[in-house]
C-alpha cells in the first residue's frame, strides 16, 4: 500500500490507538491476534484478527474476523492472505476495510464464494495544496502548472508548479508562470486520489485546459494503477 492513494503514514500513536480500540471493541468476538510480516527484519505487513466460535462451548466451526490487513506490496498481501486462509477449523472469514482491487479474489479456488460489498469509505477535500501535492507519490515524472480556484480557503487561490521528476519526493511551489490548467479545488481533490475521468471533469467545469499539450501529462502524473483506499480508521 506504499503507493496507494489515500493511505496515510502509519505512526506509533496511530498503532497504539488502534490496538486500544481493538481490545475495547472486538475482544468479545473471541481471542484476538496481531501478526506482523517481516522481510529481513523490515516490517512489510500486518494483520489483526479475532476468532469467534459458533457457540459458547467453543465447538467448531469458527468464524475469523479480520479487522486490519496492511501490506507494502503484492507479495506481502499474498503472504498475509494465505496465512489467514489457512488457519485451521475456520468456516467463514469476515474482513472489513479491504481495497476494492485487493488480490484476495485471485487467491480463491472458488472466487464465487467471495461475498463482497462495496461501500464509500473516503471523502477528501484538499485543504493545503502544496503539502497535499507533496505528500503523495506519482506514477510518472513530469511538470505541470495548475491555477487553483477555491471559494472557501482563499490562501489556496494561487498558481502552482508541481514537479514529479523525483516520484517519491515531489516538489510543489507557487509560480507566476502561465498555468497549463485551471482547476477548482473539487477537481483537484478528485484527481488527487488517482482515479478520475478527465473528460467528465472538463465537461463539469472543474478543469479548464489552457495548454492542450498537457492533457497526456495530467493523466500520466495523476493516474494510479492502485485504486484509492484508506485503512487507517481515523
Amino acid at each position: 500500500m506504499k503507493s496507494r492513494p489515500g493511505v496515510m503514514e502509519l505512526t506509533k500513536d496511530w498503532a497504539e490507538r488502534r490496538i486500544e480500540d481493538l481490545i475495547s471493541n472486538h475482544l468479545s468476538n473471541g481471542p484476538s491476534y496481531f501478526v506482523g510480516l517481516f522481510d529481513n527484519k523490515t516490517p512489510v505487513g500486518i494483520v489483526t484478527y479475532s476468532i469467534e466460535n459458533s457457540n459458547d462451548s467453543g465447538n467448531m466451526p469458527a468464524s475469523l474476523h479480520i479487522w486490519d490487513i496492511l501490506y507494502l506490496n503484492i507479495e506481502s498481501a499474498i503472504n498475509l492472505w494465505n496465512f489467514c486462509l489457512n488457519i485451521d477449523l475456520v468456516e467463514e472469514i469476515y474482513a472489513k476495510g479491504v481495497p476494492e482491487d485487493d488480490v484476495l479474489e485471485s487467491l480463491l479456488i472458488s472466487p464465487g464464494d467471495l461475498n463482497a460489498r462495496l461501500t464509500t469509505g473516503l471523502w477528501i477535500r484538499v485543504v493545503d495544496v502544496i503539502n497535499a501535492l507533496e505528500a503523495r507519490t506519482y506514477e510518472q515524472k513530469g511538470e505541470i502548472i495548475l491555477k487553483v480556484e477555491d471559494s472557501i480557503i482563499k490562501d489556496n487561490n494561487n498558481t502552482y508548479l508541481l514537479n514529479t521528476n523525483d516520484k517519491s519526493s515531489p516538489k510543489c511551489k507557487i509560480t507566476h508562470n502561465n498555468p497549463d490548467i485551471e482547476i477548482t479545488i473539487q477537481g483537484l481533490s478528485e484527481i488527487y486520489l488517482g482515479t478520475f475521468d478527465l473528460n467528465n471533469l472538463i465537461a463539469s467545469g472543474n478543469i479548464n485546459i489552457k495548454n492542450k499539450k498537457i492533457i497526456n501529462t495530467i493523466k500520466e502524473i495523476f493516474n494510479t494503477e492502485a485504486k484509492p483506499f484508506c485503512p487507517m480508521h481515523f
